[in-house]
Order: structure tokens, then C-alpha cells, then sequence
């Protein structure tokens, strides 16, 4: 433990707290017609709750995320030919603008990739596990883009 302790090694939510470039702090957000609400409202949650952002309709910086596809591809099939495994992908793109439309970050894309087990038999208990995946997904692809805006954001 001392080792660990030693080199700073810390746990992730261990105190060490984040903070959102202050050039920031007001920020507009625009999202292409492939951005369901859903991730539209985790978003700015993320960005007002935790953050402290204030969404604002111009004069400030723009993040502009686009491009948010989400598939589901089989993975395996058992030995009689039915789906056993399936994988779910997301994948979101984003970048960050002056107010005049200058890019302050440019283009950046997001991926996850999860796999899951499939049972027929267990039919709506997989529903509801794909949906629970597809949700934590959405979430850490925010948390994601949030903190590549925070590490990528240079000193305006």
C-alpha cells in the first residue's frame, strides 16, 4: 500500500476532482439530427449538474456533437444456429468551436464496444440487460467527450 500510495496512485473518484476550463464555464451546444434526446439531456445534465456550465444560445463556444450511431451485430451462434452472443457499438463524434466557427478542438470521434449473452428462453431479462448496456454506454461515452473537451482545451 505504501508502493501504491508512494508513486500517487489514487482510485478513480478518490478526491481528485476535475475542473472545467473556465473559457468555458458558458458554452452553446448544437447536436446533428442523429442525436436522440436521450444523450441530448444526459449531456447537458452532465455538463450543468456536474460542472456548473451555463447553455447559452450564442456569443460563447460551441460543442457540436454529431454523427451518434448506435448497432447491435451478432457476436456467436450455438450449435443449433440461434444468436448466443450479440455486440453493441456506439460510436459519437464531437468537436469544439470559437463563437466565430473556428475550431478549438478539432473533429474527435468516440467508440465503446460491449458484448453480451443471449438466451431465448430469458427473452425479456436480455431486453432489459441490452437496454441497461446501452444505457451505461451513452453515459460513459458523455463522460468521454466531457473529459477530452476538458484535457484538449487550451488556455484561450
Amino acid at each position: 500500500m505504501l508502493l501504491l500510495a508512494g508513486c500517487g496512485f489514487q482510485l478513480r473518484g478518490s478526491g481528485q476532482t476535475v475542473v472545467w476550463p473556465v473559457q468555458l464555464q458558458k458554452l452553446q451546444l448544437r447536436f446533428d439530427g442523429s442525436v436522440d434526446p436521450d444523450f441530448r439531456a444526459s449531456l447537458r445534465y452532465r455538463l450543468v449538474d456536474r460542472y456548473g456550465v451555463e447553455i447559452v444560445n450564442d456569443d460563447a463556444p460551441e460543442l457540436v456533437i454529431s454523427g451518434l450511431t448506435r448497432d447491435r451485430r451478432v457476436l456467436s451462434l450455438s450449435t443449433t444456429g440461434k444468436v448466443s452472443e450479440y455486440l453493441l457499438r456506439l460510436q459519437a463524434s464531437f468537436t469544439l468551436l470559437h463563437g466565430d466557427g473556428i475550431p478549438i478542438i478539432e473533429k474527435q470521434t468516440v467508440r465503446l464496444r460491449r458484448d453480451f449473452s443471449f438466451d431465448n428462453t430469458r427473452l425479456l431479462a436480455k431486453e432489459l440487460e441490452e437496454s441497461r448496456l446501452s444505457k451505461q454506454m451513452q453515459n460513459n461515452a458523455v463522460r468521454r467527450i466531457l473529459r477530452r473537451v476538458i484535457a484538449l482545451t487550451p488556455n484561450l
